[in-house]
């Protein structure tokens, strides 16, 4: 019997999920992505906020 990892299985639902809503058009995929990047702004990591982690070390 194959062992299935539940959060492989979320994973993979999401992905489904996230490509129906697009009607399986990858363009409409990145556009739908950086739509809510933007929307969420305040939770991506800058390249100057990184270096500032790394060198705290």
């Amino acid at each position: 019997m194959k062992w299935i990892d539940p959060i492989v299985e979320d994973v993979r639902t999401v992905r489904e999920n996230l490509w129906e809503a697009c009607g399986y058009d990858l363009d409409r995929l990145c556009e739908m992505l950086r739509e809510g990047q933007a929307s969420h702004s305040s939770r991506v990591v800058t390249k100057a906020e990184l270096s500032r982690r790394h060198t705290r070390r």
